[in-house]
């Protein structure tokens, strides 16, 4: 089980699961709702509500999916590595009620094989405990990898129980994906790798600026008008807050960390052949694991300070955000002020962690002080409220040279098109008087680019992806005939002509040899679009009950609710 986490990075899992369901919903970090009677309210799955007890025993799943995955507990790492715990304990709880509504169950025979597996994983990476390939003794993986991060044994077997069941249910649900004829498959080969010759002749706005002319007021204003909405500034606000940087307590955490080394050689060994993540030699990832276990020692300790001041801070009366700034000079600390900021983006001028915009918009002058510190990537934070500003268009006198600026890039668009559609005209007839692609674009004194030999498998073709989307390019060269050009395909800045010279036909040998992995990278696809469209089914109305879903509802607007 674990060896197949680690060398497939559970493809079934990440790249389905996490993009599809939760396309749905908005996961953040922020507290759970609470009922009117001061319960925690963790929602419910398809009418089911979900308890305490639930809920924690799948957040320690979970934690424990992400150790067996990469070798460390989801802390700092985590957030690098994309790892929501609310999203994650969601997700968990979502399969682990379809495990239940299609009663799938693993035998003991598999549980006990999949559990060995684990612990010869651990043995491998373990050497001290018994030799390469000797499995670490179960109490020795459970007492010093486990407990100490609140995993007991109980939940290790649940959890490996449970991830077979899914990987059964999984399996099941994608397999009409894995009905891939080979007919279809050579067929689709050839469509993916037959290649294009192709020139192409690009028109850019920035090559027609300076042909813009009688721009007028009234133009100006007709334009501002009709495009107000791309001048909207949202709802925004502006806090005061005090920095505890992670950077004053590196030297102190150090001398904290007395068993480092150890700690250090002990990780490395545990991540085996992928400590290549962190670094080309094992020296250059045994410096960043030392450095990332002071920084989380750091964290810990600027964390302690900050928490310490904020509870001071709690307890002045009466509550109001001046007393940030009185309780900073007390402290001899210094107070900043950030600049406006709206929800989606936060702070430019910091990077607060992904709960500082939201918790920065929960305040108010009644509510002054967010409910903890927030931790950030340099620093922890202590923040008050200081300014709101209402989403406002700016009236046109206050942004007139942007808008004249967009009108006149707009108006140099619209010659750019119609210059490429002025050539197609004259490229057409010049080919049929005979001329080459060449002379027609000579005469037309446009430039004539030569594209590189390109397939719709190519992924990356510079000489076009400069200019324009390289996806658009392909579909437009695959639906222009050979020795003819295309019509202008419009873009943002202008537009584009292909002169398609020839198709090069799939070489067969080629074909043959690489048609099997071609085939099965093709029913994993197809595997894929049939999970999807079940878990789109399931999840969007599974999880639409839960306090996450409900609260992203509410601040998505009408556009997060529009989707499919």
């Amino acid at each position: 089980m674990i060896g197949t986490i680690r060398r497939h990075s559970t493809w079934l899992w990440i790249v389905i699961i996490i993009v599809t369901i939760f396309t749905f919903v908005y996961w953040g970090s922020s507290r759970y709702d609470r009922g009117g009677s001061g319960r925690e309210n963790y929602g419910s799955i398809d009418g089911e509500r979900i308890t305490r007890d639930e809920f924690a025993a799948a957040q320690r799943e979970a934690y424990l999916r992400y150790f067996l995955a990469y070798g460390s507990w989801p802390d700092s790492e985590g957030k690098r590595a994309a790892f929501d715990p609310e999203r994650e304990v969601y997700q968990w709880l979502f399969f682990l009620k379809k495990l239940r509504d299609n009663d799938v169950h693993v035998d003991n025979r598999s549980a006990a094989r999949a559990v060995n597996e684990v612990l010869s994983e651990f043995g491998r990476a373990n050497s001290a405990e018994g030799g390469p390939g000797t499995p670490i003794p179960f109490e020795v993986f459970v007492q010093r990898l486990l407990v100490p991060h609140g995993i007991s044994a109980n939940d290790f077997e649940r959890f490996v129980r449970h991830d077979l069941a899914i990987q059964q249910l999984v399996s099941v649900v994608g397999l009409s994906g894995r009905l891939v004829t080979p007919q279809e498959a050579e067929y689709l080969y050839q469509r993916d790798y037959q290649e294009f010759l192709t020139e192409a002749v690009f028109f850019s706005a920035s090559n027609y600026l300076d042909h813009v002319t009688n721009v007028t007021p009234a133009g100006v204003m007709q334009f501002y008008t009709n495009e107000m909405s791309a001048y909207h500034i949202p709802e925004r606000v502006q806090v005061s807050y005090v920095a505890f940087a992670i950077s004053n307590h590196l030297g102190e955490a150090e001398k904290e960390l007395t068993n480092l080394t150890v700690s250090v050689d002990d990780t490395l060994r545990r991540l085996g052949t992928n400590y290549a993540r962190l670094g080309k030699t094992p020296e250059e990832a045994k410096a960043r694991i030392r450095a990332e276990f002071i920084r989380r020692q750091a964290l810990g300790d600027a964390t302690k300070q900050a928490n310490e001041f904020a509870n001071d801070l709690f307890g002045m009366e009466p509550e109001q955000a001046g007393n940030l700034a009185a309780l900073a000079k007390t402290n001899g600390l210094t107070v900043h002020l950030t600049k406006p900021f709206d929800a989606e983006y936060g702070p430019s001028e910091l990077d607060g962690g992904p709960n500082f915009a939201k918790a920065a918009f929960l305040l108010s002058a009644d509510k002054p002080f967010a409910e903890q510190p927030l931790a950030g990537e340099d620093a922890v934070y202590v923040i008050a409220f200081d300014k709101r500003f209402p989403d406002e268009v700016p009236p046109l006198n206050e942004i007139h040279d942007r808008v004249v600026a967009d009108y006149n890039y707009r108006q140099a668009v619209l010659l750019a098109r119609r210059a490429g559609e002025e050539f197609v005209h004259a490229a057409t007839n010049g080919l049929a008087r005979g001329e080459t692609p060449a002379a027609v674009c000579a005469d037309a004194r446009v430039g004539l680019v030569s594209v590189p030999p390109f397939s719709f498998n190519t992924s990356e073709l510079p000489e076009v992806e400069n200019q324009v989307d390289l996806n658009q390019f392909k579909q437009v060269a695959a639906g222009t005939p050979p020795h003819t050009f295309s019509e202008l395909s419009p873009t943002r800045n202008g537009g584009f002509v292909v002169y398609v010279r020839a198709r090069v036909p799939v070489d067969t040998a080629r074909m043959k040899a690489g048609l099997p992995a071609f085939l099965n990278l093709l029913r994993r696809a197809r595997q894929q679009e049939a999970l999807n469209l079940w878990l789109t089914k399931e999840g969007s109305i599974s999880l639409r009950n839960t306090p996450l879903a409900q609260r992203g509802q509410s601040s998505a607007g009408a556009a997060g609710r529009a989707r499919p």
